[in-house]
């Protein structure tokens, strides 16, 4: 299953997306953030079932909103380690599993 927000980019749809659909995903294993320039849907979620939720709002790669959505993502999924927030702002993609 992949659950994805409206498309539109707006972050604070996206972050309202993922809060209203988060109970429908088991734990998260991997996080995938794609540079925004190249995807619709930057940051990709998977759980331990294969399931995976797709955010259009929350991008990485600069400071903004886009990536302080992500920041509230991860930080809401207990997965912001101390170097995350320079993570998000200096890189456009990265990846990682949990």
């Amino acid at each position: 299953m992949i659950l994805k927000d409206k498309g539109n980019g707006v972050t604070e749809e996206s972050l309202d997306f993922f809060r209203a659909h988060r109970e429908n995903l088991g734990k998260i294993v991997k996080v995938e953030m794609i540079n925004c320039r190249k995807k619709k849907y930057p940051l990709r979620l998977t759980d331990n079932h294969g399931n995976e939720i797709w955010l259009s709002g929350c991008d990485a790669g600069y400071e903004g909103e886009g990536p302080l959505g992500t920041f509230k993502v991860l930080k809401e999924l207990g997965l912001l380690g101390v170097a995350g927030q320079t993570l998000i702002l200096n890189n456009a993609s990265f990846g990682f599993k949990t």
